[in-house]
């Protein structure tokens, strides 16, 4: 079963490799950031980092945007009933975790270390990291770079 579409998938594949090979881009590795707090579902805490940028007297016009548009949503009631959302809470940290784990532990024993590490549950860790594997395997295919390999190699 594909949870998530092609397309979102290639966003994610794109945005992650921009955010990977931008180099002294502050702005971008800040709106990856705050894109993905918002596609996970962490609106809260994009809340906040909005806050804080805004509060700097520096940002760029992406991130007032954004501010207008949680405030703007702050003040709406919107539908009930739980919000669904593009991409799993926390991909890319869980599947920066996965991917440090001991290559011999089967998919079984690293869910289940992950599931205790991160306080979800199973369906929502698979979830994470079938999607890190699909966005690092598609932005491989796009870039030609290896970002699993490349990640491994820093730690």
């Amino acid at each position: 079963m594909n949870k998530f579409s092609d397309d979102v998938i290639d966003a994610a594949a794109k945005e992650f490799i921009r955010y990977m090979t931008t180099t002294g881009g502050e702005n971008a590795k800040w709106i990856y950031q705050l894109k993905n707090l918002l596609l996970s579902g962490y609106l809260d805490e994009a809340r906040e980092l909005v806050i804080l940028k805004l509060a700097e007297g520096n940002a760029c016009p992406f991130t007032q945007k954004i501010a207008a548009g949680l405030l703007k949503q702050a003040t709406q009631r919107g539908p009930r009933g739980r919000r669904s959302f593009q991409r799993p809470k926390d991909w890319l940290y869980i599947g920066l975790r996965y991917t440090d784990l001991d290559e011999k532990r089967s998919w079984d024993r690293k869910i289940h270390t992950l599931t205790n590490e991160f306080n979800m549950g199973k369906t929502s860790i698979e979830d994470s990291v079938r999607f890190y594997l699909k966005v690092m395997r598609r932005a491989k295919e796009i870039s030609g770079i290896d970002f699993i390999q490349l990640i491994a190699s820093e730690n």
